[in-house]
């Protein structure tokens, strides 16, 4: 949510890169961890990917109007 609120795309390089930023004394993961992060997190329906990166699935309750007569 960070790089997308900052206008960045969440690319995998872009991740990989704000994790490190984030976390300097944490080992920045390999290329192939986090892309089978990614991978699983997509097939769990929690993140999806577009041309413009991942995004955080949202869930968008809409609201259901029903119509009663008022007789």
């Amino acid at each position: 949510m960070d790089l997308t609120s900052q206008g960045q795309s969440a690319t995998l390089e872009s991740i990989r890169t704000s994790l490190s930023s984030k976390f300097p004394s944490m080992q920045t993961p390999s290329q192939d961890m986090v892309y089978d992060t990614l991978a699983q997190l997509m097939q769990e329906r929690k993140i999806y990917q577009t041309s413009r990166g991942f995004f955080i699935t949202t869930s968008v309750k809409i609201p259901i109007i029903l119509s009663v007569p008022l007789d």
